[in-house]
C-alpha cells in the first residue's frame, strides 16, 4: 500500500510530518472519507501500537489515514526553528493549548486534500487534545471525533485519590521553580505519570488547580458526534482514569451528541482487545 510523507506548517512557524495512506478501493462505507490520528506523549506518526492497528481497519473500510506528528513527538525535549527564534518542543516541553495551532494545519492540509467529512481519533493525550481542540474552534471541518482514553486532568479529583499527596508536593515543587523563574527547569514526575519528565512551567499549566485542561469542562462544548471510550483495567491502575467512565456517563445523559463506551479488560494500550476495541468504534461511527 502506499504511503505518502506529508508536511504541514502551522500558524506559529513550526513543521510537522506525518504521513498519508488512501484506500486501494473507491468509497466509504464509513460517514468519512478521512481520519487523522493523534498520538499520546512521547508518541509520533511511525509508532506501533492501537493507532496503527486501527489505521489499518479504516482504509480497509475505504477511509484514508493521516498518521501524523505534533510538537509533542520530538522526544522529551526538543528544539525547533520558528520564525521569531528557537523553541523549546517534545513531551516534557509542550503545551498542550498549543495543540490548536498543529490540528489545524493538520485539518487544513486534509481540506487541501479535497477530503470533506474528516475525523479526529486521538489515544491519551492525543485523546485529550482533539476534545480540547474541538472545544476550542467548534470546527466545521471535522464531523465526528473519535477520544481513546482522554486522561481526567482534575486537581481536585487527583487530590482525593491515594496519591494524591504526592501530586500536592509535586505541584507545590513546580510551583516554586516557576516563581523564581525557573520555569524551564526539568523535573522528574512522581504523580500522575510517575518517571516522566516535565518543565515546571509545563506542570503547573497541565496539572494544577486552575484545571485548564478537564475534559468534562470541555466537553459541553464540542458540538460534533463524540464517542469517548475508556478501558476497566486502566481505570484501576491509573489515576487519570479512575472514576472517569461514571463521570462521563452522567455528562452523556445531558450531551446527545456524546457517547461513551467501557473497553472491558483494556489497559491504556488496548492490550489483547484492540479487535474489541474497534468493532465498538466502527459500529458507533455507522450509526453516526
Amino acid at each position: 500500500m502506499q504511503v505518502e510523507l506529508v508536511h504541514t506548517s502551522t500558524s506559529d512557524g513550526l513543521t510537522l510530518s506525518g504521513t498519508l495512506r488512501r484506500p486501494q478501493t473507491s468509497g466509504s462505507d464509513l460517514p468519512i472519507d478521512a481520519c487523522i490520528f493523534v498520538h499520546g506523549r512521547g508518541g509520533n506518526f511511525y509508532a506501533s501500537g492501537l493507532l496503527e492497528d486501527c489505521a489499518v481497519a479504516l482504509l480497509q473500510a475505504g477511509c484514508a489515514v493521516y498518521r501524523i506528528n505534533t510538537r509533542g513527538a520530538a522526544g522529551e525535549v526538543g528544539r525547533a526553528q520558528t520564525p521569531t527564534g528557537r523553541k523549546y518542543i517534545g513531551a516534557a516541553c509542550e503545551i498542550v493549548d498549543e495543540c490548536r495551532y498543529d490540528l489545524d494545519a493538520w485539518i487544513a492540509h486534509a481540506t487541501d486534500c479535497g477530503f470533506t467529512c474528516i475525523a479526529l481519533w486521538g489515544h491519551s493525550l492525543g485523546a485529550l487534545k482533539s476534545i480540547y481542540y474541538q472545544a476550542q474552534t467548534q470546527d466545521a471541518r471535522l464531523t465526528r471525533l473519535v477520544a481513546s482514553s482522554p486522561p481526567w486532568l482534575s486537581y481536585e479529583h487527583f487530590l482525593i485519590q491515594p496519591e494524591g499527596e504526592k501530586l500536592a508536593d509535586m505541584y507545590k515543587n513546580a510551583k516554586a521553580r516557576v516563581d523564581a523563574g525557573q520555569g524551564d527547569k526539568i523535573l522528574t514526575v512522581t504523580a500522575p505519570l510517575a518517571g516522566t519528565l516535565s518543565t515546571a512551567s509545563q506542570y503547573v499549566e497541565k496539572y494544577g488547580p486552575a484545571d485548564r485542561y478537564n475534559i468534562l469542562s470541555h466537553l459541553p462544548n464540542v458540538s460534533c458526534p463524540t464517542l469517548i471510550t475508556v478501558g476497566t483495567e486502566e481505570a484501576k491502575t491509573m489515576m487519570a482514569f479512575r472514576g472517569l467512565y461514571e463521570a462521563l456517563k452522567a455528562l452523556a445523559n445531558q450531551q446527545s451528541n456524546l457517547s461513551v463506551a467501557s473497553i472491558e479488560g483494556a489497559d491504556h494500550s488496548y492490550t489483547g482487545v484492540r479487535e474489541q476495541a474497534q468493532e465498538i468504534i466502527f459500529n458507533w461511527l455507522r450509526t453516526q
